[in-house]
């Protein structure tokens, strides 16, 4: 999978760099992602107001593609399993 060159923030807007951005569509695509050279850093939704997500000296994965509901265990303890890019706003979807 290619990368693209993306300049990164968190919600501060500070500090911002550039870095290899991956982006896949779909969880099968992940192993692709990770052959890069270098470290890579799964970002989420992007939404702190620090530096944890971003990874100037490698590669940054972004995961926001990856927002399928994957199953529901009902029961007493239910259990939902989802895909690493879902966030509370798109579960109150459920």
């Amino acid at each position: 999978m290619r990368s693209k060159s993306l300049a990164l923030s968190g919600w501060g807007r500070f500090p911002q760099t550039k870095t290899a951005a991956f982006r896949p569509e779909r969880m099968s695509e992940v192993a692709a992602c990770l052959k890069s050279d270098g470290t890579m850093l799964a970002r989420g939704a992007g939404r702190s107001y620090g530096d944890q997500a971003l990874n100037s000296a490698g590669a940054v994965l972004l995961t926001e593609r990856l927002d399928r509901f994957l199953g529901l265990e009902t029961g007493d303890a239910p259990l939902l399993t989802v895909e690493a890019g879902v966030s509370w706003g798109r579960s109150s979807a459920c």
